[in-house]
């Protein structure tokens, strides 16, 4: 089985619903991937509550969380994800998307234990197969 093969379902939490029907068409329709979408953070946050209540197996494999966004950004969804006390021993890898190459973002998203990488916009099937062979 290659490392691709072992995502499933992956979760992204970014404002820009352009990007996000361009990422959904080309990940379910090419790549036979569930793919789930929050514009809203503080929304995202909610939902990966009920499924750990839950003790959902439904769990993303994966989650891709944009750092600018209205409301709540990325970091703050961070700020309030790490205080839940099941962020201990969340195994989901959340990786922070940004457009810009802001060396406070980059030092900033690495404070965070669930973090594993920051990644630069656009995400592509390249970067994603990437990351799966390098987490998975």
């Amino acid at each position: 089985m290659s490392a691709m093969e072992k995502i499933r379902e992956v979760l992204f939490i970014d404002d820009d619903e352009i990007n996000n029907f361009i990422l959904k068409e080309i990940f379910e329709s090419q790549y036979n991937l569930k793919v789930n979408f929050f514009t809203e953070a503080a929304r995202a946050l909610e939902y990966i509550d009920e499924l750990v209540q839950e003790r959902s197996d439904k769990l993303p494999d994966i989650i891709f969380l944009d750092i600018k966004m209205p409301e709540m950004d990325g970091f703050d969804f961070m700020d309030a994800f790490q205080g839940k006390e099941y962020s201990r021993d969340f195994s989901t890898p959340i990786f922070m998307l940004t457009s810009s190459v802001n060396h406070r973002d980059i030092s900033r998203a690495g404070t965070y234990k669930n973090i594993k990488e920051l990644i630069t916009k656009p995400l592509t099937f390249d970067k994603l197969e990437d990351l799966a062979e390098r987490y998975f």
